[in-house]
């Protein structure tokens, strides 16, 4: 079940929850292994889900709420409301309220008896929701009875249950425009007046069945509601979970009761049909019943003469005329208004569970972190532009005008020479600018220069002896991590993951998306040639020496400030850059990093495994770099010095982590898809222990191509013999799993074994591609890899990294309609997001790499001359 857990985040099964518990990138990946959980539930039992379609139409159907029975196919003590002694004149003018005592009632208009009918709303007293809320849900209600058009938009905004639910849609996330736009005229109650205005809420209700992980949460089916603005989170849990709870206790919604010993004369019975009668009233017409979702059985009976239909899903208050008076229970019936969807799935939540509501509040104020980090981006664009102005005016403008003048010369001399005149006329003379040293200062603010930063990333040209084709490989393995992401983590709102994905999963060439994992893993490898190749050299130049402290201090300054810098804009702004009904409010970071990210300072955050210490899970990789370049010196210098002696070493590594693996990967019973890893995949996939083959070898060909200098001969059969070993074992590590994935699996030696070699593998093929390119038996994959346009690129691949996971969670998390996933769909997804991250990261050089790195120039240089 590999592939169904590769793309489970572009189902609908990541509970939208209270928005500051959220669990960030790490909940994201282990979310995976819930579509399994939920795909199993379904297949084991297909005719509970099946329920759902006739649930329907028995919770949109009042007139079976209405009955003293519960609303699931309880036998009712009558199969239909008779009406009778029901007045014929009723003239339709809009209901009056009154207030008695903590009843409100409702009076419809008078019948020829002067004998007014009474609804009476009861709101229950015990229930802690606040007054003004309760206030506002009157005046909800008042407003559908006299069919004002803002009430009617509050209910037309609630979610919906889709087409498809089998096939995972259950996020019914309704209009979360139209809900926000709803703004009531003021009205009053006991003197007090009031106005309203929508809030957008979504309600989640687990699964039962299905068990929560150490990380994720159990699937949930989550629903829009539109509510009064007044009513705070805790309100709208109260109310939703009271009703809820009414459902599942079997509970009545509405009930009847005598209206008295009075009688009331009629002269006409109003006539129902067996067959479905509509309301005569155009709001509440045939056609218009889709649209307002509402869904109706045949058993239903419905007046022709009123202006409400007692069927109807908008039918508040019903002007039930002779010996009976409706007594409602408010909260429960406007909670069932709004969420009668609600209601029809909880036959398969988990009833010991709450629903969880979540309400959304856009414009908000911006907070003191916030605030702060502005502060921040201000000033580092102000040094930015002074930067910029003091190169341009300062040090480039002389360059051009210098230029110029040559240029203007030159041109001279040539028509002067087609004349035979003197070389330099008489009365020319040449005025050369000289640029002066701008000193330390200058050099700051240069370091800061877009003009010069610019220059430099988008520079196509490399010294000698340079690995051209690694820039082609970082670009496309970038491309692959991006594609692998959108796939993942980003497609997360979508109706037909259960029926896309077994689709996606049967093909064969599928398998390079859902294996997207070893990506990461040319990046260890490739992380591991330059690392030992650029020192070496370094080693032999220096005759053997190395300034150790400068060579840890190098690479911590060359992460650390745009990697910091990026997570501090992150955690402080996304929250404000977007609106939707799933917005993260609170960002998707568990508690902003409070508790996380000094972990993430210090690149140990692979050790980790509490959720809430989780920050920026994607940085795993660079707790993992880092990890292995601290202890690389153990590996370089008996390299440098003694091959063999550092082959061992080397061998003895590579050993230990894969004893590692496998041992482990045994014991936790890790699959060949280690999405079905259970609450032990995270810790096999981001610990350095485990991860550390590709690097290994990486660095023994970054050791070779020192030794052979780009000389390395060979003959046209061994190259092409390397190339096909090559390919044969980088297809079987991207392949191997479809038969296990189509239901063949393989036993957990196997598993563990291919756990075990595959990312070595892996790294060894990237290495042999660097390696046969470098020394001239690359042909045309050499010639690709290493076109010019790749090296601006290849700049960038670090802080694209950086920012690609935001970038998807903005484009997701600002959607206000689930996607119905197709392959061109994911194709523009995955294409917007690259170019998105790469311009994003093009800015984000400018402004926290490239000075960063022009100012360690700066500082080092000078105390060089001090020495």
């Amino acid at each position: 079940m590999f592939l169904l857990f590769m793309l489970a985040f572009s189902a609908a099964w990541m509970p939208i929850e209270p928005l500051n518990n959220n669990k960030g990138y790490m909940s994201l990946m282990q979310d995976v292994q819930n579509l399994q959980k939920l795909n199993g539930f379904i297949n084991k039992n297909p005719n509970t889900l099946s329920k759902i379609t006739d649930l329907l139409a028995v919770s949109t159907n009042l007139r079976n709420l209405i009955s003293e029975q519960n609303a699931f196919g309880s036998s009712r003590t009558r199969e239909s409301f008779a009406f009778e002694n029901v007045t014929s004149d009723v003239t339709t003018v809009p209901l009056t309220w009154t207030s008695q005592a903590s009843n409100w009632t409702i009076t419809t208009p008078k019948t020829d008896t002067d004998s007014p009918v009474l609804t009476t709303i009861i709101p229950p007293p015990s229930l802690p929701v606040s007054q003004i809320c309760i206030n506002h849900v009157k005046g909800v209600i008042k407003g559908l009875v006299d069919k004002q058009q803002w009430a009617i938009k509050m209910i037309d905004a609630a979610g919906k249950p889709p087409a498809d639910i089998l096939g995972g849609g259950l996020i019914w996330l309704g209009d979360y425009d139209e809900c926000l736009s709803v703004q009531a005229a003021a009205f009053s109650i006991n003197t007090t007046s009031y106005s309203i205005s929508g809030q957008y809420c979504i309600a989640s209700l687990p699964l039962k069945g299905i068990q929560p992980t150490m990380f994720s949460p159990v699937p949930s089916v989550s629903v829009g509601l539109c509510l009064p603005d007044s009513c705070t989170d805790t309100d709208a849990n109260n109310l939703i979970n009271s009703g809820r709870q009414s459902v599942l206790q079997r509970q009545p919604i509405l009930q009847r009761q005598p209206i008295s010993t009075q009688t009331v004369n009629t002269s006409k019975t109003v006539n129902t049909h067996k067959d479905s009668q509509y309301s005569k009233d155009s709001l509440y017409s045939k056609d218009s019943l889709y649209s307002k979702g509402s869904l109706y059985s045949k058993e239903s009976q419905y007046s022709n003469d009123s202006q409400y239909s007692i069927d109807s899903l908008f039918l508040t208050m019903m002007p039930v005329i002779g010996e009976r008076r409706v007594v409602l229970d408010l909260t429960s019936f406007y909670k069932t208004i709004l969420i009668f969807t609600l209601s029809v799935i909880s036959f398969v939540s988990n009833s010991s569970t709450e629903a969880v509501v979540s309400c959304k509040h856009p414009n908000k104020p911006y907070d003191t972190r916030a605030i702060i980090v502005l502060a921040v981006i201000a000033c580092f664009i102000l040094i930015m532009v002074a930067g910029t102005l003091y190169d341009v005016i300062i040090i480039q403008l002389p360059k051009w005008r210098r230029q110029a003048m040559l240029s203007e010369l030159n041109g001279d001399l040539v028509v002067e020479a087609t004349e035979k005149a003197p070389l330099i006329g008489q009365n020319k003379q040449i005025i050369v600018e000289e640029t002066s040293d701008p000193g330390i200062s200058g050099k700051i603010l240069l370091a800061f220069s877009i003009y010069t930063n610019g220059a430099k990333i988008l520079n196509t040209n490399q010294s000698a002896g340079s690995l051209t084709a690694i820039n082609g490989i970082r670009f496309l393995s970038m491309s692959w991590v991006i594609l692998g992401h959108s796939y993942i983590f980003g497609l997360s709102l979508d109706d037909n993951a259960l029926t896309f994905l077994p689709r996606m999963l049967s093909r064969i060439s599928f398998m390079a998306i859902a294996n997207a994992f070893v990506s990461v893993d040319t990046f260890f490898a490739l992380s591991g040639i330059l690392l030992t190749y650029l020192i070496m050299k370094e080693l032999k130049k220096n005759d053997g020496k190395m300034n150790w402290g400068m060579f840890y201090f190098h690479r911590f300054w060359r992460l650390t400030p745009p990697y910091m810098l990026v997570l501090m804009v992150y955690l402080a702004l996304f929250p404000y850059i977007g609106s939707g009904p799933v917005w993260p409010e609170n960002g998707v970071e568990p508690n902003y990093c409070k508790h996380g990210w000094y972990f993430n300072l210090l690149y140990i955050n692979n050790f980790v495994d509490d959720p809430d210490k989780s920050c920026f899970g994607w940085a795993w990789y660079l707790a993992n770099d880092m990890q292995f370049f601290v202890i690389s010196p153990l590996i370089i210098l008996p390299l440098f010095y003694f091959h063999i002696a550092g082959l061992v070493v080397i061998l003895a590594f590579l050993l230990g982590t894969w004893t590692a693996t496998g041992i482990m990967a045994t014991q936790w019973n890790i699959p060949l898809s280690l999405f079905d890893g259970g609450l032990n995949f995270m810790k096999l996939y981001v610990r350095p222990y485990f991860r550390m083959g590709p690097f290994l070898v990486g660095m023994y060909t970054g050791y070779l191509l020192y030794r052979t200098n780009f000389k390395h001969r060979m003959s046209k059969v061994a190259a092409f013999f390397g190339w096909l070993v090559a390919a044969v074992v980088a297809c079987i590590v991207l392949y191997g799993q479809y038969d296990d994935l189509n239901g063949n699996h393989v036993s957990q030696e196997i598993s563990s074994l291919y756990n075990t070699v595959h990312r070595t593998l892996w790294g060894a093929c990237v290495c042999w591609v660097v390696f046969s390119c470098a020394n001239g038996y690359g042909g045309y994959i050499n010639t690709v890899l290493s076109w010019k346009g790749f090296i601006p690129l290849s700049r960038l691949t670090y802080c694209t990294y950086l920012v690609h996971p935001i970038v998807i969670y903005y484009n997701q998390f600002t959607k206000q309609r689930l996607m119905h996933l197709t392959d061109s769909d994911v194709i523009y997804q995955f294409l917007g997001n690259l170019v998105i991250s790469m311009m994003i990261a093009f800015v984000a050089s400018l402004a926290f790499e490239s000075p960063m790195m022009g100012l360690e120039k700066v500082i080092f240089k000078k105390q060089e001359k001090k020495r």
